[in-house]
């Protein structure tokens, strides 16, 4: 069990000094990353807006 883990050590320490592929985006996939950040962004704007509005104390059921 100890030398498995020295070898699984040595395998992370080696994925840094790996070559990273690249993989250009197709259209469609940077249509749909924009999308994603743009709720993200959105949903967080959202929340900074109505934050003032909310009650001290939220009533649970």
């Amino acid at each position: 069990m100890i030398i498995d883990r020295r070898r699984e050590r040595r395998q992370i320490g080696n994925a840094w000094r790996r070559p990273r592929i690249k993989i250009k985006k197709s259209k469609s996939e940077w249509m749909w990353d924009f999308i994603g950040y743009s709720c993200f962004f959105a949903s967080i704007l959202f929340i900074i807006a109505l934050w003032g509005r909310l009650p001290e104390e939220v009533p649970v059921h």
